[in-house]
Formats: C-alpha cells, sequence, structure tokens
C-alpha cells in the first residue's frame, strides 16, 4: 500500500460508517465520530491483514454497538 491518508468506508451487520486512515510504513493510523484507530497492516495484493487497537473517544453507538476499547482483527 501506498503510504498517504485514506478516506474508508465500514459495514457491519448493524450499520455503515466512514472515516479516516492514515498509512505510513506498515503502520496505520486513524479515526472516526466515535473511535481512534492504531495498529499494523499488511497488504499482499487484494489482501488485507493486520492487528488494530481501536479505542473509544466519544459515547454512543456505531457500527461496532456499545463496544469500548478492543482489537480488531482484519
Amino acid at each position: 500500500m501506498i503510504n498517504g491518508i485514506y478516506a474508508v468506508s465500514f459495514r457491519s451487520p448493524r450499520d455503515s460508517g466512514t472515516g479516516t486512515a492514515v498509512f505510513v510504513d506498515g503502520q496505520t493510523y486513524g479515526g472516526d465520530g466515535a473511535y481512534f484507530y492504531k495498529g499494523s497492516v499488511n497488504v499482499s495484493g487484494a489482501n488485507i491483514s493486520g492487528r488494530i487497537q481501536v479505542k473509544r473517544h466519544s459515547p454512543g453507538e456505531s457500527i461496532f454497538g456499545p463496544l469500548g476499547n478492543f482489537e480488531l482483527d482484519l
């Protein structure tokens, strides 16, 4: 993946949403209206894998439901 700032879209059975992600040398940082994201990402062709630490900064519902802080495996 090319280093840069990207618009991202999320979808779950509950809802959908958008945010921003910054990719720099295999690391990613970003956020949306409810969470900050930080982690590592590996891109191989059309496949993306990695582990993202997700930290809530605002109350309310999201595509993840009422979850607080968690790790997301891609």
